[in-house]
């Protein structure tokens, strides 16, 4: 921990926007003789939270909601308040809202996390730093999925031989949609033979034609039916390599999809702020991040998503990325990020098994 995360915790604390301050000094020093010097009594907190039984005893009292909240930071960096109060305002659900602020504000006054405002006036939460080293070792990525398990998955399918075979059969016959949404006979039975997974059951083939949509490699005609572009695919194959899947999916929803209402019940990547290659970088960062081989119960699964999401959010935005900072304070927009990307993955097969609980991973992580 450096001197500058030390002078920010300190600052912050004399500061003392949430009274934890004082609060922890009555609770472990007892009453307080006045006038008293907040210097020296931030001094004492600091000697007081080094001491070994002082850590230990923090640690283990920590419950899993700490534990999920220690290991997000660990992951991601210090998280602005907004995203963080906003996920755990999700994962509470509508009757859990005022539980979930009251376990970050009393985690705040327990002096493990501590709300800081930085140089542009938006705000974090962070780890103490007396505490930082003690409670990060104490936690890890089975934090933020305890009920996750190994499994034996079926082999997950690959969504750009789903992208490929919709193409190519689309290109091959002379009427490929016999309405806005439905692959007339010829054409299913091209994509049957290729990969027969694209046209079971759930939104796989609505959301591949949404992608390849918004990619520009289907456009609409007259009677507002897709038409398969193949020059335009193989040109964006050309040019993004092995960039092509994820910026397929994170092209979802770009331009207008008539009729395909299976890809509208799912949620899309919000682009209010990200630009096209961002929104790859993110779905190309969140399904090679994440360990092969598991079944995670839904939310656990947003938790490694939202993790993984927001420190690529904050190397960008450290980076001097206008939009992205914008973003980072928006919570409401960075969880319909994650929770865009998580029905979208599970939609298409990248993480098999997905329901309203569980969603898997595959072992061959793209």
């Amino acid at each position: 921990m450096g001197a500058v995360e030390m002078k920010r915790w300190k600052d912050a604390l004399i500061a003392d926007r949430d009274d934890a301050l004082i609060a922890a000094a009555l609770r472990w020093f007892g009453p307080l003789k006045t006038p008293f010097n907040k210097h020296e009594l931030v001094a004492r907190i600091e000697g007081f939270l080094r001491r070994d039984e002082t850590v230990g005893a923090i640690v283990a009292l920590l419950d899993r909601t700490d534990r999920l909240v220690v290991a997000m930071i660990k992951i991601a960096g210090d998280i602005p308040c907004s995203v963080l109060e906003r996920f755990l305002e999700h994962r509470a659900g509508a009757v859990g809202v005022p539980a979930a602020h009251r376990r970050l504000g009393n985690m705040v006054s327990r002096l493990i996390l501590f709300r800081y405002r930085d140089d542009e006036g938006a705000d974090f939460y962070g780890i103490a730093p007396p505490l930082q080293e003690a409670v990060f070792a104490a936690v890890s990525e089975n934090d933020l999925a305890p009920g996750a398990v190994m499994a034996e998955l079926a082999e997950v399918p690959d969504p750009l031989a789903g992208f490929c075979a919709l193409i190519s059969a689309c290109a091959q016959v002379k009427v490929a949609f016999r309405s806005r949404a439905v692959l007339s006979r010829s054409a299913s039975a091209l994509v049957e033979a290729s990969a027969p997974w694209v046209l079971g059951e759930g939104n796989t083939f609505a959301l591949l034609l949404s992608c390849l949509q918004g990619a520009g490699a289907f456009r609409i005609d007259e009677d507002g039916k897709p038409v398969a572009d193949p020059r335009r695919f193989v040109a964006l194959a050309d040019v993004l390599g092995d960039s092509l899947v994820p910026a397929l999916i994170a092209a979802r929803g770009d331009r207008s999809e008539p009729g395909n209402a299976k890809a509208a019940s799912v949620r899309d990547l919000p682009r209010h702020t990200l630009s096209p290659p961002l929104r790859t970088a993110l779905v190309a960062e969140a399904t090679v991040a994440l360990p092969g081989g598991l079944v995670f119960p839904r939310p656990e699964l947003e938790s490694l998503v939202c993790s993984i999401v927001v420190r690529r959010l904050r190397v960008l935005g450290d980076a001097g990325n206008r939009d992205v900072k914008d973003l980072l304070v928006n919570g409401s927009a960075v969880l319909d990020l994650v929770l865009g990307l998580v029905d979208t993955m599970i939609g298409l097969g990248i993480f098999p098994g997905g329901d309203a609980r569980f969603a898997g991973t595959g072992s061959g992580r793209r």
